[in-house]
């Protein structure tokens, strides 16, 4: 049945690139969120935690790791490697919108997706015909291929004018299919993405570490094979929700070139530890007595636990970095090695 879903009667900015998820089990839809791309699908057609993903023609691969689900909502995230991570061009802020007005509104609204092959793309006019403050219903008011709602369903958006209101969760008959609202699915996965997940329950019994909040390290960067090693072995703190800061000093003398910064953490796959998610990065490039810190930027580091920085060849005598939210709830956060090319 349907290869991928096409976005019908968008705006330019709604652009979405839209996957098939493991050979026509269902849909996802793809956005961008600090420099990295997701994929947000329901929680059935995610059967495994690595998932493989196709967009239309012209057809572009990618590999989804699904992190994150609610059994609950039907409702899985995925962070997305590989070409078509490329391609990710929808960003997520605009999907920030209560839809509960255009639900209500009078009319049809519209579906598309591509069927077998992915040449050929099948509209489909819809009508709510039921809706509560996360899920609606959708009765077709013409048929697609055959006739048939059911088969690949799952995933596929519905559109009111040129605005996405909801995704496909299940067939209930060959006319009529049950969709979860986007304001629902917006409320659900920003937390993730923002990192402002609830505070771990035991936050308050850690006792505090000396290498905690402002933790240093002077002087123990070291050549390794060509590659400036700043800090290496696994280095944790524990996590109140408060940033915390490393700052790594790289050189005494003149500042050294850096054309890419490395970051490396476990999963979260480990209870009670997470992955840095927000960190912001400084660099100073000032001579002793003189410094002249510099933002380079605020990056968020993928679910795979592995960040690449470019910096341009700039050059640098330290290095700060502020790790300002962690993957999920958590006890403690942790890095493995931060290495300098």
């Amino acid at each position: 049945m349907a290869a991928a879903l096409l976005l019908a009667n968008v705006q330019p900015g709604w652009a979405a690139t839209m996957a098939d998820v493991n050979n026509e089990k269902g849909h996802a839809f793809l956005v961008s969120y600090g420099g990295n791309c997701y994929a947000v699908l329901p929680d059935h057609v995610a059967t495994s935690d690595r998932i493989s993903l196709v967009s239309p023609l012209p057809q572009t691969a990618g590999v989804g790791s699904v992190f994150w689900r609610s059994a609950e909502d039907d409702l899985a995230l995925a962070y997305v490697e590989g070409e078509l991570a490329d391609h990710c061009e929808q960003k997520w802020d605009p999907l920030n919108r209560k839809v509960g007005p255009l639900l209500q509104e009078q009319g049809a609204g519209s579906l598309a997706r591509i069927n077998w092959g992915g040449d050929m793309i099948d509209r489909a006019e819809g009508v709510v015909i039921d809706a509560d403050e996360t899920q609606f219903v959708v009765n077709t008011t013409e048929s697609w291929a055959e006739g048939e709602v059911e088969g690949g369903v799952s995933g596929a958006l519905y559109y009111r004018g040129r605005v996405p209101v909801g995704m496909a969760l299940s067939a209930i008959n060959n006319r009529r299919a049950r969709f979860l609202r986007m304001d629902r699915i917006y409320a659900l996965l920003d937390p993730v993405l923002n990192g402002k997940s609830a505070a771990h329950p035991a936050v308050a019994d850690i006792a505090t570490s000396t290498n905690g909040v402002g933790f240093r390290v002077t002087g123990q960067a070291v050549d390794m094979g060509g590659t400036l090693r700043g800090l290496a072995g696994t280095m944790q703190w524990p996590w109140t929700g408060a940033p915390i800061e490393i700052e790594l000093t790289l050189s005494n003398e003149a500042p050294l070139p850096i054309n890419v910064i490395r970051l490396k953490s476990r999963s979260s796959a480990e209870a009670g530890f997470a992955a840095p998610q927000r960190i912001k990065m400084e660099l100073d490039g000032g001579m002793p007595g003189s410094p002249f810190w510099r933002i380079l930027g605020v990056n968020d580091m993928p679910p795979n636990g592995v960040l690449d920085i470019p910096t341009g060849g700039s050059r640098a005598r330290r290095i700060k970095l502020r790790i300002e939210t962690v993957w999920g709830q958590a006890e403690r956060v942790g890095l493995e090695s931060i290495a300098l090319e």
